[in-house]
């Protein structure tokens, strides 16, 4: 009989890394059985493997290791370390700008990056069509004559 979850290989794995500081030998043996019931709820009808290595930053002592070995390809996980990055990077405060230029005739989109106009989900999720901004962005040159 084979592994149902060995022949399910296209499903996203989910790689989860946890970092502590300050774990005393009594609190590792009850954050491995914590874990391990968290683990063993989350795979309850799913899947997924899930791998979780936990680290005592003091000493490099391992505190906790399930599948810790077993190479996974990182899903959500990715987005939080690339979403702490841009927030430390750039700010809570930070907003894209894009700005309308003109150089003798012509018209200049000066961008910085943002990704959403255009954007076919975001223009879904607002129940708008791919191009209102741009729509709107004509609609307010005419009014001035451009």
């Amino acid at each position: 009989m084979t592994n149902p979850r060995k022949s399910i290989r296209a499903t996203p794995l989910a790689g989860v890394i946890l970092l502590l500081a300050g774990a005393t030998a009594p609190a590792a043996a009850s954050l491995q059985q914590d874990i391990e019931r968290i683990v063993s709820g989350y795979r309850e009808g799913t899947a997924a493997d899930v791998g979780v290595h936990v680290v005592d930053l003091r000493d490099g002592k391992t505190l906790c290791g399930i599948a810790s070995e077993t190479p996974l390809i990182p899903a959500s996980n990715q987005k939080i370390l690339t979403s702490a990055v841009v927030l430390a990077r750039l700010g809570a405060d930070f907003a894209f700008r894009t700005i309308l230029a003109r150089r003798g005739d012509d018209l200049v989109v000066l961008g910085d990056g943002d990704p959403t106009p255009g954007d076919a989900r975001i223009a879904a999720e607002l129940k708008r069509s791919r191009t209102a901004v741009m729509d709107e962005w004509a609609g307010a040159l005419r009014k001035r004559g451009i």
